[in-house]
């Protein structure tokens, strides 16, 4: 309710259930509000998707995640990949080892059940669950040390616009193929 002498601010909205805006309806960081659903969407300034921020149905995270209605961003959270829940109060942290897209990190209060709080990565770390590869633009190791194993276990290919480097001495194992693509180079020091 506004207060005498104050002007209301609206919000894109819609009382329609399961109706949900059209990238071309927002700009980039407008909110808007279904009133039937109780969702809030949010327009992603690098997808240019429009992604539902929270609902009265739960989260639902990033490519592969569901809880609530549903998974792939269809309903409930489409954003952060890390996490599930059951409604807009909460999340419960879960281990994601299928999504095969690239990834925001999160950084949460805690390691194990329901955080308080959610830090969100930049563009410039990102984290692929279903293969393990985290992308930085550098590592720096406070400790002074980067490790490898003393053994490749699984096939591995370095593909074309990658190199790779280990210290060795390093044993294939039995069975395992390491593929250097044509132009590329794997060096043991």
């Amino acid at each position: 309710m506004a207060q005498s002498g104050y002007t209301p601010i609206s919000l894109y909205h819609t009382s329609t259930p399961g109706a949900q805006p059209a990238a071309g309806d927002l700009v980039s960081g407008e909110l808007a509000l279904n009133t039937a659903d109780g969702k809030l969407f949010y327009k992603n300034a690098l997808t240019n998707a429009v992604t539902n921020l929270a609902g009265l149905s739960g989260y639902s995270g990033y490519s592969g995640y569901s809880g609530g209605t549903g998974t792939n961003g269809t309903s409930g959270y489409s954003g952060y990949s890390g996490y599930s829940g059951t409604n807009g109060s909460g999340a419960n942290i879960v281990n994601d080892v299928a999504t095969a897209t690239n990834e925001y990190p999160l950084f949460s209060s805690v390691i194990t059940g329901s955080p308080v709080s959610f830090y969100t990565s930049s563009p410039n770390y990102l984290y692929k669950p279903s293969t393990g590869e985290l992308q930085a633009p550098e590592v720096i190791a406070n400790n002074g040390l980067l490790l490898n194993s003393s053994a490749v276990a699984s096939n591995y290919t370095v593909a074309t616009g990658n190199n790779a480097l280990s210290v060795g001495p390093v044993t294939v194992n039995s069975g395992i193929s390491v593929t250097v693509t044509s132009g590329q180079r794997w060096v043991i020091l």
